[in-house]
C-alpha cells in the first residue's frame, strides 16, 4: 500500500493537491509546537464527549483527496492485497470534493461509559482521470456512521467512518469495461465508502484521512465495480474542542 501511495504522489496534479492537503493539516502542527495552548482535563475530555446542540453549521465538514483505482477486489483488500491498475486501459487516479452533514448524535450508555457515535449524510463529487480515456465525473451521496469515541483520543484525535449508498458516474470506467467485457454496465452503482481520520488534540478540526470507495453493482444493477485508496484533507465546523 506504500508504494501505492508513493506513485500517486508522483501523478501529474496528484502532486499539487496532495501537497495542499498536507501543507494544511501540517501548517496546524507546526502552529501547535510553536504556540500550542495549554488543554485543560475539562478540554480533553470533550474530545471524546458529545458535542451537545449542533447549530446548522456545526453539523457540516468539508473533504478534499485524491485515490488511486485500484486492481483489486474488495476482498482481496480486505486482506491487505492492494495493488494499483497499471499497465491497462483503466489505469488513473480519482479526486473528490465532499461535504458531509451531521443528521443526528446519538448518546449511548454502555456501563460506565458513555459514547456518542454520529449520522451522517455524505455527498461527494468525484472526479475520475483516466490515463487513456479522460476524465469524467461521478455523483455520490449515502448515510453514515462515524465513531469517534477512541481511549487514545487526547494524544492522537481519531475517527471511523463507513456506510452505503448509491453513485452515478457519467462513464463506465475502463477498469470495469476491462475486466467484464461481455457484461452490460451500468452507470448507477452502490457506493462504500470507509475512512479513517487523524488529527492533533488541539486542533481536531484539521483531519487527515485515509479513505477507500467502494463502487459496485452487488449484483442489482451489475456484477463487479471499482475500488480507489486514497488521502485527504478533511474540516470539520463542529470538532469537540469546547
Amino acid at each position: 500500500m506504500g508504494m501505492i501511495m508513493f506513485k500517486l504522489f508522483l501523478r501529474r496534479g496528484a502532486i499539487v493537491c496532495c501537497a495542499c492537503l498536507f501543507g494544511l493539516f501540517f501548517w496546524n502542527g507546526v502552529a501547535f509546537a510553536v504556540d500550542a495552548p495549554e488543554l485543560t482535563s475539562r478540554e480533553r475530555l470533550t474530545l471524546s464527549e458529545s458535542l451537545g446542540d449542533l447549530t446548522n453549521k456545526d453539523r457540516w465538514s468539508l473533504h478534499l483527496g485524491v485515490g488511486a483505482i485500484l486492481d483489486d477486489s474488495i476482498d482481496r483488500i480486505a486482506t491487505g492485497d492492494i495493488s494499483r491498475a497499471e499497465g491497462q486501459e483503466g489505469e488513473g487516479d480519482m479526486y473528490l470534493i465532499g461535504a458531509t452533514y451531521t443528521l443526528h448524535e446519538f448518546d449511548w450508555q454502555v456501563g460506565d461509559s458513555v459514547f456518542h457515535p454520529q449520522l451522517n449524510l455524505p455527498m461527494v463529487l468525484t472526479i475520475f482521470d483516466e490515463e487513456e480515456k479522460g476524465t469524467f465525473f461521478g455523483y455520490n451521496a449515502g448515510l453514515t456512521l462515524r465513531w469517534r469515541d477512541f481511549p487514545w483520543n487526547s494524544f492522537l484525535y481519531t475517527n471511523f467512518e463507513t456506510g452505503l449508498g448509491l453513485t452515478y458516474t457519467e462513464r463506465v470506467t475502463e477498469y470495469e469495461r476491462q475486466r467484464h467485457p461481455d457484461r452490460d454496465r451500468s452507470h448507477l452503482k452502490f457506493y462504500w465508502p470507509i475512512e479513517l481520520a487523524f488529527a492533533l488534540p488541539a486542533y481536531p478540526q484539521h483531519q487527515l484521512t485515509l479513505f477507500i470507495h467502494h463502487h459496485s453493482g452487488g449484483h442489482i444493477f451489475d456484477v463487479g465495480g471499482t475500488n480507489v485508496i486514497g488521502l485527504g484533507y478533511r474540516y470539520s465546523f463542529g470538532a469537540p474542542l469546547d
